[in-house]
C-alpha cells in the first residue's frame, strides 16, 4: 500500500508552476493529496498527475485570529481524515498551523520557508517572529532558501540541525533554454513581477523617467499583475512612454527571448528569485538589487550587475553601464549565467532533496514499499547523484536486505 503525503499550501496554481516536476516525481511513489484553495482552472493538470485536491481556503495576507484559528482546526480535521504518513508545507500560514497540527497528531512535518514576508520586519515584527518560530519548532525538518532565512530563523530559536538548504525552487532547464541574443538595437529590458511597492516599482518608474532622456530608444517591458491596493502605481507605470506594460502571461519565455536583460528592482528580501533563475537559464544577464534571494542568482560582473536597494539613481547608473557594453559582451554574460544556473539551480536537485528526506527509514516501514520507492528513483529520467537513507535506530533484517540490494546497484 502506497504511503500518503499531504501537502499544505496557499496557492494551487503556484504549486503547478513552480513544483510540477517535484509533484510528478513524488506521485509516482506516494499517494499525494494537495490541500489549498481550489482553482478549477488547474484541476485537470493535477488529475493527470494523479494528485487529489482538498479545498482548504487560506487567507494569505489577513491577520484575523478567528480565521487563523479556523484554519488550524481545519488542518487538524483534515489530518485526522487523511491520516498521511508525512506532511509537507509551503508558505507562512500552512508552515505555522500545518506544523502544529501535524505535531499534535504525531505526524512528521517538512516545512519549506521560501521567504519571511514583509510582516517579518513590519510593525508587529516581534510578535510575528515569535509566532512563526513557535510553529516551525514543531516541524521535523525545515528547508530554507538562503543564508538570511537561515540566520533569521536561527535567531528566533530554530535549531540549525533541522534546517537544510534548497536552491530556491530551482528552474526547469529543459523548459527554459537559451535563445538567440537580440540585435543591438533597440536596447530592451524586462521586469516580471507583481506591480507593488515592495517589488521596487516606484524606483523602476523614476529610473524609466530619467532614462527617457539618457537612452531615448530604450524599451522597458513589464509583465505582471497589479496588487489591488496598488492600482495608482500601475497608472503611473503606464504613463511612462518608454515602458510597455503586458498583462500576466502563462508562458513568459518569449519575453525573456525579446530582451537584452532582466531587471529586478525589489526592495525586500526574496527567498530565491524565480524570475532571475528563469532569465539566467534563458541566457539573459541579471540586473538585480542587492537583496538576499536576488543577489544569490548572479555573479557580479560576470553574469549580471547589482544595484543599491531603493536607489533609482543607482538603477539608472547600472542600466547605462550595462548598455555601454558591447552586444557580444552582454551575450557572453548571458551564456555564463546559463552555466551558473545549470551548476547550482537545476530543479531536479530540489526534487531529490524532498525524496532524500521522505525516504528516511523507520523500523515500521514496509520493505516492499521501500524497494518500490527506490525502484521508482532508479527508473527516473534524471537520476540523482546520491540517495541518502537515514536509519532511525536498529532495523529489521527485511529492511537491511532491501538497503543492501540497492547499495549493490539494485541487484538481488
Amino acid at each position: 500500500m502506497q504511503r500518503k503525503i499531504l501537502i499544505l499550501t496557499n496557492n494551487e496554481r503556484m504549486m503547478l508552476v513552480f513544483r510540477r516536476e517535484m509533484l510528478a516525481a513524488l506521485s509516482r511513489t506516494y499517494d499525494i493529496v494537495l490541500a489549498c484553495p481550489k482553482d478549477t482552472s488547474t484541476e485537470k493538470d493535477f488529475t493527470d498527475l494523479g494528485i487529489r485536491i482538498r479545498d482548504v481556503p487560506v487567507d494569505r495576507r489577513g491577520m484575523n485570529p478567528v480565521k487563523d484559528a479556523l484554519l488550524f482546526v481545519c488542518y487538524l480535521r483534515l489530518l485526522r481524515e487523511e491520516r498521511p504518513d508525512a506532511v509537507i508545507t509551503f508558505t507562512i500560514k500552512p508552515n505555522i498551523y500545518g506544523a502544529w497540527a501535524a505535531y499534535l497528531l504525531h505526524i512528521p512535518c517538512i516545512a519549506t520557508v521560501e521567504g519571511l514576508g514583509s510582516a517579518w520586519s513590519g510593525k508587529a515584527a516581534s510578535f510575528v517572529r515569535r509566532f512563526y518560530a513557535t510553529g516551525l519548532k514543531k516541524a521535523r525538518l525545515i528547508f530554507v532558501l538562503n543564508d538570511e532565512i537561515y540566520s533569521e530563523l536561527k535567531g528566533v530559536g530554530i535549531d540549525p540541525c533541522v534546517m537544510k538548504y534548497l536552491p530556491g525552487m530551482g528552474v526547469n532547464l529543459t523548459y527554459f533554454t537559451p535563445t538567440p541574443y537580440p540585435s543591438d538595437n533597440p536596447p530592451s529590458l524586462l521586469t516580471i513581477g507583481r506591480v507593488m511597492r515592495e517589488k521596487g516599482f516606484p524606483e523602476l518608474i523614476r529610473a524609466a523617467q530619467v532614462l527617457k532622456k539618457e537612452i531615448p530608444n530604450l524599451v522597458w517591458h513589464v509583465v505582471g499583475a497589479p496588487e489591488e491596493r496598488e492600482r495608482a502605481l500601475l497608472s503611473q507605470l503606464k504613463e511612462c512612454p518608454n515602458v510597455v506594460y503586458h498583462r500576466p502571461a502563462k508562458d513568459v519565455r518569449p519575453y525573456y527571448a525579446l530582451c537584452h536583460a532582466t531587471i529586478t528592482t525589489t526592495t525586500y528580501h526574496e527567498g530565491m528569485s524565480t524570475v532571475c533563475l528563469e532569465a539566467a537559464a534563458s541566457a539573459r544577464p541579471i540586473l538585480g538589487s542587492r537583496v538576499p534571494g536576488v543577489a544569490d542568482t548572479f555573479i557580479e560582473g560576470k553574469t549580471g550587475l547589482g544595484m543599491d536597494v531603493g536607489d533609482s539613481a543607482d538603477t539608472v547608473r547600472v542600466i547605462k553601464t550595462f548598455f555601454a557594453l558591447s552586444n557580444q559582451k552582454r551575450s557572453e554574460m548571458g551564456k555564463a549565467g546559463r552555466a551558473f544556473i545549470e551548476k547550482h539551480f537545476d530543479r531536479n536537485k530540489v526534487t531529490w532533496s524532498y525524496f532524500t528526506v521522505l525516504e528516511s527509514v523507520y523500523a515500521k516501514d514496509d520493505p516492499e514499499a521501500l524497494d518500490a520507492a527506490l525502484e521508482s528513483i532508479a527508473q527516473s529520467t534524471h537520476l540523482p547523484e546520491t540517495v541518502v537513507l537515514v536509519k532511525d535506530g536498529t532495523l529489521p533484517e527485511t529492511l537491511e536486505h532491501v538497503i543492501a540490494k540497492w547499495q549493490g546497484g539494485g541487484r538481488p
